[in-house]
């Protein structure tokens, strides 16, 4: 009978009196007991586990049963106890047949297994199916045992609300100990590694340019990668922009308004818009100003956003503005109070002095007019005087002439002698 007809599962069974049966069963399986000509246990920090690799030139199952049981112990002092039996996981078998009389097969049984996550001593055997070694000492070899011990939680020298999309972020990822086996430190998007550390390096600076606007709201993170995995988290959210700026203009006579917007900006206030030119000085989404009419057609507006959050990163844009329907200011007379009340002040106070002036002229002509007839006058009667003076030593010459020669004086009018003025 072939070895494989003769492996599969023995039933017993027994029957009672009663008719009644009682089974039990169990499996047989024909083999050759394992032979480990060889083996080795290597440690993979990649997945923190441990692989065990057995090498064989001759087994045989009938069932095809082929497995490691992996024995964990622990030390309690000088001793090592038994922790546990970890369960059997075969990797990979690497066996092909041949015949030696019957049919064997030989080559490699592969086995993989966690590290512990827990700060200790260990070391660990193995039992080989089908009936190979049992309590086996595999890692290590000889004697002594892997010293495990737990890492130190990562922490990092920033806190920043936003991760910027354009240049460098100055954060570090640090930690106090990798532990043993040393760990690494690695910096997270979600769960893409974007950046990681050497082992048994304990700093790591947050990569340039590894992060933009997809990945708004997934967690930036820093990971202690060991066996049981430590996070740090930094931010879930991502500055960036601006990406481009325009500007409206409208103009209603000499009143303008300008308008800015922004195109994809994460975050966004009001005081990152800084306006120049004809709007220098203001800052937010509008500028309003009243316009000198030609004296700024023509005249630049621009407004610039600026991100600080995302290292400052800038857009700027400027427009040329066009004033056709405001008249200048110097075009439209007495449009200025001020100059209105001055120009006012002056002509009032030219034509109060004029008015003074003449009537001071008026004054002095009256005067010299009245001075000349006063003097007029004194020299009239200055002259009456002088020619009635003359004329009555005139009269008085003649008279006597006249008397003297033609008659005597009138006894009966004194001084009137009528024939005086006939004869004169």
């Amino acid at each position: 009978m072939d070895r494989q007809e003769m492996a599969g599962t023995l039933v017993c069974s027994e029957v009672f009196s009663n008719s009644t049966v009682l089974s039990d069963n169990c499996t047989q399986d024909i083999v050759y007991p394992f032979r480990v000509d060889d083996f080795n246990v290597t440690t993979n920090l990649q997945n923190w586990s441990l692989t065990a690799v057995f090498t064989t030139s001759k087994v045989f199952s009938a069932l095809g049963s082929y497995f490691v049981d992996i024995r964990e112990y622990t030390s309690g002092g000088y001793y090592f106890n038994f922790l546990s039996r970890l369960p059997h996981a075969v990797s990979e078998t690497s066996l092909k047949p041949y015949t030696d009389k019957l049919l064997y097969y030989r080559g490699t049984l592969t086995v993989t297994w966690s590290l512990p996550d827990r700060s200790g001593n260990y070391y660990y055997a193995s039992d080989i199916v089908p009936n190979g070694p049992t309590d086996f000492k595999i890692h290590p070899k000889i004697r002594g045992c892997i010293v495990i011990s737990e890492p130190s939680p990562p922490t990092t020298s920033c806190s920043l609300t936003y991760v910027p999309e354009v240049g460098p972020i100055t954060c570090q990822c640090s930690t106090k100990s990798l532990g043993t086996p040393p760990g690494r430190l690695q910096w997270l998007v979600g769960d893409d590694v974007i950046v990681s550390g050497g082992y048994g390096v304990t700093q790591l600076q947050f990569p340039t340019n590894r992060v933009n606007r997809s990945h708004d709201g997934v967690e930036v993170s820093c990971q202690l990668d060991w066996v049981v995995k430590q996070h740090v988290t930094v931010a879930s959210s991502v500055a960036y922009g601006p990406r481009d700026v325009s500007i409206q203009v409208i103009s209603t006579n000499c009143g303008v308004t300008a308008t800015c917007t922004v195109d994809e900006v994460k975050p966004f206030t009001p005081d990152m818009i800084q306006w120049g030119g004809l709007c220098r000085g203001q800052q937010g989404a509008v500028c309003v100003f009243t316009s000198r009419g030609a004296v700024d057609d023509g005249k630049e507006i621009t407004c610039t956003v600026t991100n600080n959050a995302n290292n400052g990163h800038s857009v700027t844009r400027s427009v040329n503005v066009t004033l056709t329907d405001c008249v200048s200011t110097s075009s439209i007379p007495v449009k200025d109070t001020m100059a209105t009340s001055v120009g006012a002040s002056v002509g009032a106070a030219l034509g109060v002095s004029v008015l003074v002036v003449c009537l001071v002229l008026v004054f002095l002509w009256i005067h010299r007019r009245h001075s000349a007839a006063e003097t007029r006058n004194e020299s009239v009667g200055s002259r009456k005087d002088c020619e009635e003076n003359h004329y009555s030593g005139l009269f008085e010459g003649s008279s006597s002439e006249t008397n003297q020669r033609n008659a005597k004086p009138s006894t009966r009018n004194p001084g009137f002698e009528p024939n005086v003025y006939h004869n004169t």
